[in-house]
C-alpha cells in the first residue's frame, strides 16, 4: 500500500510539473508544424538551424514540399525546394542557390509554383488576420526595402487571394543572376 501511494504520489507530482512547465503547449506547437516525412529526410541538410515546411503540393503524381531554413525574422534564411516521387527525393534548391534569383518555376513546373505561393500567401493572410491586414503589413514592408522582386506565379498567386501587387514589384530575372 506504501508503494502504491508513493507511485501515486509520483505521478501526481510529474503531472504538476508538465502542467506548469507548458509541455502542453510545446506539443501543440509541434503539432502545428508537421513531422518531416522519412522518404524526404535525406534531402534536407544536417543542421542546427530551424527548418519549417512553408508550403507542398502536388502536382502530376509527384510531390513538391518548399522548406525555409532559418528563423522567420531573419533575412539569412533560405528556401530548400524538393520534388519527392514514389522511389526517392531530390533538393532541387537550397544554400547553393540562396543568392540567385530563380523562381521556383525554374526547378518546377510552374502550376506546382504556383500553388506553392497560393499555400504561402494564404498562410500568411491567416497570420495577418485578414487580406486588410496583410496588404498593409507588405505595403509597410515594402516601404522600407523596395525595389521587390516577384515571380509571374507569386504574383498571380498574390491577385488570386485578393492582394494588391505593388507597382514598385518587379518581374524576377530568368537568367538566375542576382539583380543589379
Amino acid at each position: 500500500m506504501k508503494r502504491r501511494t508513493q507511485i501515486l504520489k509520483t505521478l501526481v507530482a510529474s503531472w504538476a510539473a508538465w502542467q506548469l512547465v507548458g509541455l502542453p503547449a510545446a506539443f501543440a506547437q509541434a503539432a502545428s508544424h508537421p513531422p518531416i516525412p522519412a522518404a524526404i529526410a535525406p534531402c534536407l541538410p544536417a543542421i542546427e538551424s530551424p527548418i519549417r515546411l512553408q508550403a507542398s503540393t502536388s502536382f502530376q503524381g509527384v510531390n513538391y514540399y518548399d522548406y525555409y531554413v532559418g528563423d522567420a525574422d531573419s533575412d539569412d534564411g533560405y528556401d530548400i525546394l524538393i520534388r519527392q516521387d514514389r522511389s526517392s527525393c531530390r533538393r532541387l534548391m537550397g544554400a547553393e542557390t540562396r543568392n540567385l534569383t530563380y523562381p521556383f518555376s525554374h526547378y518546377i513546373p510552374s502550376q506546382a509554383a504556383y500553388q506553392i505561393w497560393l499555400d504561402i500567401y494564404r498562410q500568411r493572410i491567416a497570420a495577418a488576420g485578414g487580406v486588410a491586414q496583410y496588404q498593409q503589413q507588405m505595403e509597410a514592408e515594402d516601404a522600407a526595402t523596395c525595389p521587390c522582386f516577384v515571380t509571374s506565379e507569386e504574383a498571380r498567386a498574390m491577385r488570386d487571394l485578393g492582394l494588391r501587387v505593388s507597382p514598385d514589384y518587379q518581374p524576377y530575372p530568368v537568367n538566375g543572376l542576382p539583380p543589379q
